[in-house]
């Protein structure tokens, strides 16, 4: 029985280098941009190389303020069960205010793992 692990990395916030080695640190790693939105997938041998992020870059774009630019806009896309106090609070600039402090310098991952037998 073989154990196989996988990982799925979605990122928000900053631009950043992302390297992915071999099974040494002797080998020479590959070097990826991460930009905010990407998905990077790593399974089976990749998930156990050696990986890192050396460096956290400005993003050109701040694609997470897009989303509700005209609050008004969106109405018409959601449920009539959907609750509009929180909708509204959702929609207010201050709320979000200490992401957009904290991803106008940094970056959020967001990973799940998942291990398995190659039995399955």
């Amino acid at each position: 029985m073989q154990i196989i692990p996988q990982m799925v990395c979605v990122i928000f916030g900053q631009t950043a280098i992302f390297l992915i080695g071999h099974g040494t640190l002797e080998e020479q790693p590959s070097a990826v941009y991460l930009r905010s939105g990407d998905v990077l997938v790593m399974s089976k041998e990749s998930r156990l190389c050696y990986h890192a992020v050396p460096r956290i870059m400005k993003a050109l774009e701040d694609p997470w303020n897009n989303l509700f630019t005209n609050p008004n806009e969106k109405l018409d896309t959601f449920n009539s069960s959907m609750n509009f106090e929180l909708y509204d609070q959702l929609n207010d600039e201050l709320f979000w205010m200490p992401f957009n402090r904290y991803v106008t310098d940094c970056r959020i991952n967001i990973n799940v793992r998942q291990v398995y037998s190659s039995d399955r």
